[in-house]
């Protein structure tokens, strides 16, 4: 005769935290959160060496995969805000009216 009780009903509590804990799967970014040296240099409008030197500066964080340099688009377009918000605030501090 089958017992009556869904699987895993009866289980203590002891018997849930003897169970391994499996951690949660890390969160992939979609191809398009993920942009080239070139598209970062084309977005700020400057070389690719410029890039790199950020990148050795530690100004923009990256990774490097299969020789191929590669940035989160939520960053740079954190930088690239942080960028346009001091110009405009050193443009206001300069302005003469």
């Amino acid at each position: 005769m089958k017992d009556p009780r869904k699987k895993g009903e009866g289980r203590t509590e002891k018997n849930r935290a003897s169970q391994p804990h499996k951690a949660p799967l890390p969160v992939v970014p979609a191809a398009d959160d993920i942009m080239t040296e070139q598209e970062v240099a084309q977005l700020f409008d400057v070389t690719k060496r410029t890039i790199a030197r950020w990148v050795e500066q530690k100004i923009l964080p990256s990774v490097k995969i299969g020789g191929i340099r590669l940035f989160s688009r939520q960053l740079v377009l954190h930088l690239l805000y942080r960028k346009m918000t001091r110009s405009h605030s050193l443009y206001n501090q300069k302005k003469d009216i």
